[in-house]
């Protein structure tokens, strides 16, 4: 599964972005992926696994240098299939689905 993810560090200040944002760019980058460096957030793109990793290490990095907040955006980049199947590649839910009836 192929993801990206957008992501904006605070404070933000336009053109001068701080040790917290430099500290969220270098995590990212850490895990193999390039960061590009909008005018006002972030972005990197990779393997599911590669993303979701360099978003744990680019949060605990920018808020040990500062961030008070960080907004992170993910989107999907290989569709499910039409049929509302799995698609190859899928990642398997971290708890087990509610099989209960709810009319019960």
């Amino acid at each position: 599964m192929r993801l990206r993810a957008e992501f904006t560090v605070e404070p933000f200040v336009p053109g001068h972005p701080g040790a917290h944002v430099q500290a969220a760019v270098e995590a990212a980058a850490a895990e193999g992926l390039a960061v590009d460096m909008g005018p006002f957030g972030s972005s990197v793109e990779g393997e599911a696994s590669a993303v979701l990793a360099a978003l744990a290490r680019l949060n605990e990095a920018a808020l040990h240098r500062g961030a008070d907040r960080i907004a992170v955006q993910i989107e999907r980049l290989d569709r499910p299939a039409a049929t509302g199947g799995d698609a190859p590649g899928d990642i398997e839910p971290s708890h087990p689905r509610d099989t209960r009836d709810p009319e019960r």
